[in-house]
């Protein structure tokens, strides 16, 4: 297709290569449209939301904000890696001895 047959859908209308003021009037008032205008599309919508209780989602619903939920979050994983963290062999060995001359 040459460029001349397609060149207002390529560069649009000239008016806007323009000034401002030089542009074409906006109608103050559109016309109404009928009711059964043919060119008129009805929308239908269909939407499904599974309904999902586990203990993640409940998790994320319990707080308002993303902000709160992620320093839960992070408070959480710290709790964690506090309860799975093993001091050092000789830290054990150091406690034993104190628990036993208790």
């Amino acid at each position: 297709m040459p460029d001349e047959d397609c060149g207002i859908w390529l560069r649009g209308p000239e008016f806007l290569r323009q000034a401002e003021e030089h542009w074409p009037a906006r109608p103050v008032d559109l016309p109404p449209v009928d009711d059964d205008d043919p060119e008129i599309k009805t929308v239908k919508l269909n939407v499904i939301t599974p309904h999902v209780n586990d203990c993640i989602s409940t998790f994320i619903q319990h707080y308002s904000t993303w902000k709160r939920l992620f320093k839960v979050t992070a408070w959480m994983i710290r709790f964690k890696q506090y309860i799975m963290w093993k001091p050092p062999e000789k830290l054990r060995i150091l406690t034993l001895h104190v628990a036993s001359s208790l």
